[in-house]
């Protein structure tokens, strides 16, 4: 398994696709932080705080704490693209005859699985987290870490936040290690992917019309308890609002720490038994 990991690790740093996610990713990470800047400061006519001031009162709070998260979203720019350029970069395996030279060699399918799974979310994670990361430095040139004072709760939400994306990030590579190991062409693992990404977005908005037409004819408290629970086990509705949550309540953090696990290993045992049945040529 180590030597797998190993040649897998370095297949993927070697490969040129990996370099033009990194440039992408510290583009994204230097320039939403200035767009926003630059906004605000035409808005306010040369001071920044006055246009955050008349923005709070709108209801609207733009902070770094707001940006860094907002850069670590699964629907927001490099996350929308990352899964997409990493799923091609595992499918080569495929598509190079690698696979069948590593099962030569001695290998399982289900550490040649495991393998490229572990890669993924890695690779995808360790990208998005570090231009996050970039992105929090530059916006702390110009805006405050948070729009008020810091305390001991703030840094529970804070940990909460991050695992609970950390967490949407493993179900998504297993979503592309599942795609990459049971389709035929990198084609298809994209168009499935975007597919999926879409149509649960999309879904997740529908949802959130439908639960308030609910809940304004006071229907059945079934109905609208239905439509918060597929909400909130939804990862591509709730992840863009990851890190705007002041405070979250112990359902939240129930379903958004379990959903993702629970689909997770779904996902890696029903791939494990394609992959395994899979015929590579």
């Amino acid at each position: 398994m180590k030597n797998l990991l190993r040649v897998d690790f370095k297949r993927v740093l070697k490969d040129k696709l990996f370099m033009v996610i990194c440039i992408i990713a510290l583009s994204c990470a230097v320039v939403m932080p200035m767009l926003y800047v630059s906004l605000f400061f035409l808005l306010g006519g040369g001071d920044i705080s006055e246009t955050r001031e008349l923005m709070s009162l709108l209801g609207v709070t733009l902070d770094a704490k707001y940006l860094f998260f907002d850069s670590l979203s699964i629907g927001n720019n490099l996350g929308l693209i990352l899964p997409i350029f990493v799923g091609i970069i595992m499918f080569k395996d495929l598509s190079k005859g690698t696979i069948r030279n590593k099962i030569i060699g001695g290998y399982k399918r289900t550490s040649i699985f495991a393998s490229n799974f572990i890669v993924s979310f890695t690779v995808m994670f360790g990208v998005i987290f570090a231009q996050a990361i970039v992105t929090l430095l530059v916006s702390l040139i110009f805006f405050p870490f948070q729009s008020t004072p810091f305390v001991i709760g703030d840094l529970w939400t804070l940990l909460l936040s991050l695992l609970f994306d950390t967490l949407i990030y493993l179900l998504v590579s297993a979503l592309v290690t599942f795609l990459c190991a049971t389709k035929k062409s990198a084609g298809i693992v994209i168009v499935l992917y975007i597919a999926i990404a879409l149509s649960f977005s999309i879904l997740g908005s529908i949802l959130q019309i439908a639960q308030l037409l609910v809940e304004v004819e006071g229907s059945s408290k079934f109905a609208v308890a239905f439509l918060e629970f597929i909400q909130n086990i939804n990862v591509f509705n709730y992840g863009t609002s990851i890190g705007g949550i002041t405070k979250y309540t112990w359902s939240q953090a129930l379903y958004f720490g379990l959903a993702p696990i629970i689909f997770t290993v779904g996902l890696l045992l029903l791939g494990v038994y394609k992959f395994n049945k899979r015929d590579l040529k």
